[in-house]
């Protein structure tokens, strides 16, 4: 796959540094996790922070609840006609007016039992203002249908709902198992959709060839096959996507207004459906992506990270600024792409195990992180001041990094490629291989045993024409790729 606005590979590098705080496991010592609530119902699958600490919580079955200093409500809402025993349908995303309570507003998508996913707006009523009150509630007669869309599957729905630094309210829509809709302008399946709060089109979302204002406007992104779970950079404004793969890639893509990032044609970094329909030949490449398979099917693009006012409050360090976050809902740890300053891309790392299945994620205002466990626990990690007392912690054990740069990008007839290369474990050989924007192969630079090493690697393009090409190393188990830019 190839990408017109990111052109430094992913480092990664794992290392372990063990720091038991409250049963969980964070890599990083100065940093601490507590939990926020410990009894959540079994479905709770997403949340959204309200101004002064309470937190809304929604389960599948159609309850919002609310969390109160550790407490967890009775329910505000139970919103009827709903669909929620079906494949991937039910309650699956909330956000709360950035205005709130001044704009006493909660967004909600959810599967209507008619076989409409449909965003609704709702009054919140009652104590809006005090932090400590529980005494609010969701009238069902204040709901305000401002979007909807037709869904035939039970699968694919997407499901986030985010409001942006611009005030806009960005909501994931999947693929709803019709892959072959999904690049097409005449369809919101496989989208991102950009809305003002009242459900109307912004004027300044991007424009698509061949869509007329009355059209398919609404349209962000697209490219999906089912984005359960994105974020926002609240500096840039970018999205964080986690998109589920089908039977290949799980993929992590970084993306902005406009961009198309090629399913069906594209899974991941694999070419899947070279018969696939592609609107925009220069569609983004993942950030990372990794195989599909048994134990590992689920990405969650869960935040993007920017400190607040470190070190007077809860925020992370300063190399956390831009740091993304993302997990697999059933493999395991929480990883960190840790920027890297240096050499451009970015350093990927454990950040936190034992957080069993991680399903949402939020920033909060003191610069702490809250992420939703589907173990029924909210837990909140920040900056801990006070590291001279820690206990349990082990040394340092870092693990052989395996890496791919290059130089220089965008280049003309020469590009060097540097190799870092952990020792191998695995008797399969090394390979760096370039493919055309077609997903054509064009040229192998490597293909044999490399027990471990530093390398570097001059491919001459031998009158290849301009465009975009797409590296990829595969190594000891690891798969890292790089778009590349011939003028």
């Amino acid at each position: 796959m190839i990408s017109t606005r990111y052109f430094t590979a992913l480092c990664l590098l794992l290392s372990i540094c063990l720091l038991r705080t409250n049963g969980q496991t964070l890599t990083d010592t100065t940093l601490q996790a507590t939990p926020i609530v410990t009894d959540l119902p079994n479905d709770v699958i997403g949340f959204s922070r309200l101004p002064g600490g309470r937190i809304l919580t929604i389960q599948r079955s159609g309850e919002i609840q609310v969390v109160v200093n550790g407490s967890l409500s009775s329910a505000l809402i139970n919103i009827d006609a709903l669909t929620a025993g079906n494949g991937e349908q039910g309650l699956l995303g909330i956000a709360v007016h950035p205005e709130f309570p001044d704009s006493n507003y909660v967004y909600t998508y959810h599967t209507r039992a008619d076989s409409f996913n449909q965003i609704s707006r709702y009054e919140v009523t009652g104590d809006l203002s005090d932090p400590n009150s529980s005494n609010i509630s969701i009238p069902s007669a204040s709901q305000q249908l401002i979007f909807e869309v037709y869904n035939e599957t039970q699968y694919h729905q997407g499901g986030t709902l985010r409001f942006g630094g611009d005030g806009k309210l960005y909501a994931s829509l999947g693929d709803d198992g019709r892959k072959f809709s999904v690049q097409s302008y005449e369809s919101y399946r496989g989208k991102i959709v950009r809305l003002n709060p009242d459900g109307s089109i912004p004027t300044d979302n991007p424009s698509f060839p061949d869509v007329s204002p009355q059209e398919m406007n609404a349209t962000y992104i697209m490219g999906l096959r089912n984005p359960f779970r994105f974020a926002i950079d609240p500096m840039t404004q970018d999205l964080l996507i986690g998109d589920v793969g089908a039977i290949l890639r799980e993929e992590l893509s970084l993306a902005s207004g406009g961009d198309n990032l090629g399913w069906p044609r594209y899974e991941g970094d694999s070419l899947t459906l070279d018969t696939a329909r592609l609107l925009d030949e220069n569609v983004v490449a993942p950030l990372i992506d990794y195989k599909h398979s048994p134990g590992s099917y689920s990405v969650m693009g869960l935040a993007a990270y920017r400190p607040v006012d470190y070190p007077n409050d809860a925020s992370f360090p300063p190399k956390y600024d831009g740091a993304l976050f993302y997990a697999d809902y059933f493999r395991g740890p929480i990883y960190v792409l840790l920027p890297d300053t240096v050499n451009g891309g970015y350093t990927r790392k454990i950040f936190a195990e034992d957080i069993n299945r991680p399903v949402d994620a939020a920033l909060d205002v003191d610069g702490s992180l809250i992420v939703l466990a589907s173990g029924r626990t909210l837990w909140r990690i920040g900056y801990k001041s006070d590291t001279s007392t820690t206990t349990g912690v082990q040394p340092e054990l870092p693990r052989p990094a395996v890496s791919l740069n290059s130089y220089p990008n965008p280049f003309q007839e020469e590009i060097s490629f540097n190799l870092i290369l952990s020792p191998q474990a695995l008797p399969s050989p090394t390979t760096l291989k370039v493919y055309n924007q077609m997903g054509q192969l064009v040229a192998v630079l490597l293909d044999e045993h490399v027990p471990g090493d530093r390398l570097e690697i001059l491919w001459q393009s031998n009158g290849q024409p301009a465009g975009v090409y797409h590296a990829v190393l595969e190594h000891n188990g690891e798969h890292l790729s790089q778009s590349l830019i011939k003028r």
